[in-house]
């Protein structure tokens, strides 16, 4: 399920974010978020409407407003990016100087909202185990990769 259309359905509020049943309203001290787009560069990061891609993260900011002033949600609308990365490896694999350009890319849009706080990135260590969740930026025999020191200078 796309993730903003599961945001609504938490707070029991249709595509137009008009109640459609009774539940408790949400309260929260922030919204944690993976904004993962495997298959396109950040800036080109936008699908559909329901969706919160590093790229269309104005769709999430948005849906949240939107539940604020509808009443359903009350406390902070600050933003945690608790996973972001891109794949090394299999059907969806990136080269590493393109792994290192869309981090780059995504943490500078990342920057840009103002309601993102943290931006964390997944893996740290490649996994060396058949995983296929190759998102580690130094590699299981601990060599920095390209995309360390992106993430790194940008620190």
């Amino acid at each position: 399920m796309a993730p903003i259309k599961f945001l609504r359905k938490m707070a029991c509020v249709n595509s137009q974010y008009r109640r459609v049943k009774r539940c408790p309203k949400l309260k929260a001290d922030g919204y944690a978020h993976h904004p993962y787009d495997f298959e396109r560069a950040p800036k080109r990061s936008v699908r559909g409407k329901d969706d919160a891609t590093i790229g269309s993260l104005r769709n999430l900011t948005s849906a949240l407003d939107k539940l604020a002033h509808s009443g359903q949600l009350k406390g902070t609308k600050k933003l945690y990016l608790t996973e972001y990365g891109y794949l090394a490896t299999g059907r969806r694999g990136l080269s590493e100087r393109k792994r290192a350009s869309y981090l780059k890319q995504g943490l500078r849009i990342a920057r840009k909202n103002r309601r993102v706080k943290e931006v964390v990135q997944y893996l740290l260590v490649q996994p060396n185990d058949g995983s296929p969740f190759t998102t580690g930026i130094i590699s299981a025999n601990g060599v920095a990769t390209p995309s360390f020191a992106v993430l790194r200078a940008a620190a």
